[in-house]
């Protein structure tokens, strides 16, 4: 009976090593072909975050808690503003797959201390506060987007809904609440597409929105 020969052997040993080595790398190679593109969802966040703060507001979160001396309506909006910019900056850094920001301590001291301008403001902004707290603190990543979308929907409505009928707002919250709907689909294209084109919207009426305009309740 003819043996085979020794080339024909290690070749065969060399092209089991070779496949093997190959594996991980496709495997990794088909894991990054499926991976969903949230990066619409990210844009829309970023810019509704920008769009729900007013001019010559810091984009940076509060970092402490300290009181104002006679909090007004002026001070309440900018409370409910601050905390639904945490809670988008939450978002955008889950669908960029980052560790999201947490500022909901500091956030939710400053929403309880205008409870007594409006106290039905004051709980949307601390419900919201402690939403963002509870998906930061997770560490989750981009896996996780829609699970903190549907968690947080009906805090950060009820934030927007005590903005008022103000234009960016309502804009800003007929976003959220496409992400809602579209919760089990943001990977997909379409979703990302329908995401920079709220974006879009959300820049336009940034440039249309005068300077003075404050949101009224």
């Amino acid at each position: 009976m003819r043996q085979p020969g020794v080339g024909r052997i290690v070749g065969a040993g060399w092209g089991r090593l070779r496949a093997a080595a190959l594996a991980p790398l496709c495997m990794l190679l088909a894991l990054g072909a499926c991976t969903a593109d949230q990066s619409g969802v990210r844009d829309w966040s970023i810019q509704a975050r920008e769009a729900v703060l007013p001019p010559g507001v810091s984009r940076a979160a509060p970092t402490d808690a300290a009181p104002v001396a006679a909090p007004d309506r002026a001070e309440a909006v900018l409370v409910l503003r601050e905390t639904a910019a945490a809670w988008l900056a939450v978002l955008a850094a889950l669908a960029d797959d980052a560790t999201p920001p947490d500022d909901s301590a500091a956030l939710e001291a400053r929403a309880a201390r205008i409870a007594a301008i409006d106290p039905a403001a004051s709980a949307a902004a601390v419900n919201l506060a402690r939403a963002t707290g509870h998906v930061a603190r997770r560490n989750w990543g981009a896996s996780h987007l829609a699970y903190a979308v549907d968690y947080g929907d009906p805090f950060f409505q009820a934030v927007v809904a005590a903005l008022g009928t103000q234009p960016v707002a309502a804009r800003i919250g007929a976003g959220h609440a496409l992400l809602m709907q579209r919760r089990s689909i943001l990977g997909q294209a379409d979703t990302g597409r329908m995401m920079r084109a709220e974006a879009s919207e959300l820049r336009r009426l940034m440039v249309v929105r005068a300077p003075t305009e404050a949101p009224a309740r």
